[in-house]
């Protein structure tokens, strides 16, 4: 018997539905620090494609995942002016950091 090997969907369910799912987990640990964890379908998306070109399957989510916020992950916690962190596409691409939003910029916006 052989195993086919897991589809861009159902990686990217695994990211995001089990109990202890990997943005549950990271959700959680961002919300201790006071900061909301937000990552776009695409990057979800991207890093199911990560996984799949890898050949890690499952296995390799978590290091894909983390690759893309670590630079935030340690960022974080020594900031009290950060209110958000949105993992984007281009974060787990390489192409670009994830986005830190500070607490008085999202103020302003809502002001204008």
């Amino acid at each position: 018997m052989t195993l086919d090997p897991l589809n861009e969907e159902a990686l990217s369910r695994i990211m995001k539905e089990p109990k202890n799912a990997l943005v549950k987990q990271y959700s959680k640990l961002f919300e201790l620090d006071g900061v909301e964890l937000v990552i776009e379908d695409e990057a979800i998306e991207a890093i199911a494609e990560k996984a799949i070109s890898r050949k890690t399957g499952a296995r390799g989510l978590r290091s894909i995942f983390e690759k893309a916020m670590t630079d935030s992950m340690f960022e974080i916690p020594s900031r009290t002016d950060i209110e958000r962190c949105i993992i984007t596409k281009e974060a787990v691409t390489g192409e670009g950091k994830p986005e830190l939003v500070l607490k008085n910029e999202n103020k302003e916006a809502d002001a204008s």
